[in-house]
């Protein structure tokens, strides 16, 4: 039986409690997409091979229409938008598929014991 690496998160309470009060001490990464498109299937091997490679790293990887919690209606671009929140709070955002800066903060953020929100979704790659 397949263990499911990213859970789709399907309303108000359960973003609540799984990815926001779920995040204390570990690093959660949701991606939040648009109804019209579903969840990005590019990022799949990329999360996969970084769960293999690291097994007890302290990350956890989530999907979200932005419909579905009314704090995510924001995110109504034509790209996903990456969110990554360690204890309750969004540490970093990534707009659009850029999988090196996805990587680089899922290996910074996982790592850190503590993440000051800094809330930068600028490329530089």
């Amino acid at each position: 039986m397949a263990t499911q690496f990213r859970v789709d998160i399907t309303d108000e309470e359960q973003y609540a409690k799984e990815v926001l009060k779920g995040s204390t001490g570990n690093l959660h990464v949701l991606e939040v997409y648009q109804k019209w498109c579903g969840p990005t299937r590019a990022v799949v091997s990329t999360f996969k091979r970084y769960l293999l490679e690291n097994p007890d790293a302290p990350v956890r990887f989530f999907t979200c229409c932005n419909e579905t919690v009314q704090a995510l209606s924001k995110f109504d671009k034509c790209e996903p938008s990456f969110l990554f929140i360690r204890d309750g709070k969004v540490a970093e955002e990534v707009i659009g598929v850029q999988l090196p800066r996805i990587t680089r903060f899922i290996q910074q953020l996982s790592s850190n014991n503590t993440v000051a929100p800094q809330h930068n979704s600028s490329s530089d790659e």
